[in-house]
């Protein structure tokens, strides 16, 4: 069960999962709702799924049909930014994004000014993030975490 400790539970979700072999098997997530529905993100290898919820990010070990990790964030969660080479993924939340790996390993933090709006990669090494403060808009190096010094000339 995902989002067990939720305060104040509102929405219930099921999560039905199946695989080309015929394996299934079934996530409950109990959900605050801030007014964003839960998401999730498979690892490359489909060994791990994360859950975006409230505040926070759970990783589930599905080869042992487990939860193996809950990552709490510094806003509401938003939304996944997957990678291209998909070792790693951003969450997009209320204050900001972060880069993780699959194995639940924190690899960047970074704050906006601001309530963050939206984010996308650019050429696959730059995440423009949008905001609502002064500015609106700065670019982060996708392997450092780093903003960049002209964040957005390309």
């Amino acid at each position: 069960m995902v989002g067990a400790d939720a305060e104040s539970p509102r929405k219930y979700y099921v999560l039905d999962i199946a695989d080309q072999t015929g394996w299934k098997m079934k996530i409950g997530i109990v959900s605050s709702f801030h007014g964003i529905n839960p998401s999730w993100i498979f690892s490359a290898d489909g060994s791990v799924l994360v859950i975006g919820h409230d505040l926070s990010i759970t990783f589930i070990d599905l080869a042992k049909q487990r939860l193996a990790l809950v990552r709490d964030l510094d806003g509401v969660f938003f939304q996944f930014i997957p990678e291209m080479h998909r070792s790693c993924f951003v969450v997009l939340h209320e204050l900001g994004v972060a880069r993780f790996e699959y194995s639940g390993v924190g690899l960047w933090s970074v704050s906006t000014p601001d309530i963050a709006e939206s984010a996308h990669l650019r050429d696959g090494e730059t995440l423009v993030v949008q905001h609502q403060g002064p500015g609106r808009e700065f670019a982060i190096d996708i392997s450092t975490g780093k903003i960049k010094s002209n964040p957005l000339k390309r």
